[in-house]
């Protein structure tokens, strides 16, 4: 059975109803930030569903275990993007993902000649360095 979560916050509700068997169909909620985490709760779901959880714990290790700049952590936007958007495009979600590297650019070992800017146009921010703009990047990605 189906469902739309009105007034959705979160998703709290909407993960009950998930766990007990139902499938939303859409969520309404005018809170960019409970907005956001519900994206990040759909792609997880999404994943799951598809048997490729992996893909969403190997994105949460840190940066300093990825095997460069291929590792599937790094390249998860481009799967969202790719393959996990066009699925809920019809009910007008836009996702996006964001890695958020409490790791120093300097502490990556394998960067080789790739400039922080490099790094953020893969949507991987660094708390320190970029400290005084990450969040506002993010929020206005759209």
């Amino acid at each position: 059975m189906n469902f739309i979560d009105l007034f959705a916050g979160a998703g709290g509700l909407s993960e009950g109803f998930i766990k007990a068997g139902f499938s939303p169909i859409a969520h309404v909620e005018m809170n960019k930030d409970a907005s956001d985490t519900l994206r990040t709760r759909t792609a997880f779901h999404y994943l799951k569903e598809n048997n490729r959880i992996d893909e969403y714990y190997d994105y949460l290790k840190g940066i300093p275990n990825s095997k460069g700049i291929n590792d599937p952590k790094i390249q998860f936007h481009k799967v969202v993007k790719e393959k996990i958007q066009p699925q809920v495009s019809a009910a007008n979600i836009e996702l996006d993902s964001f890695i958020i590297s409490n790791t120093s650019y300097l502490e990556v070992q394998w960067k080789g000649d790739m400039s922080i800017e490099d790094f953020n146009a893969l949507n991987v921010y660094f708390q320190k360095e970029n400290v005084g703009s990450y969040v506002e990047r993010i929020l206005m990605v759209n």
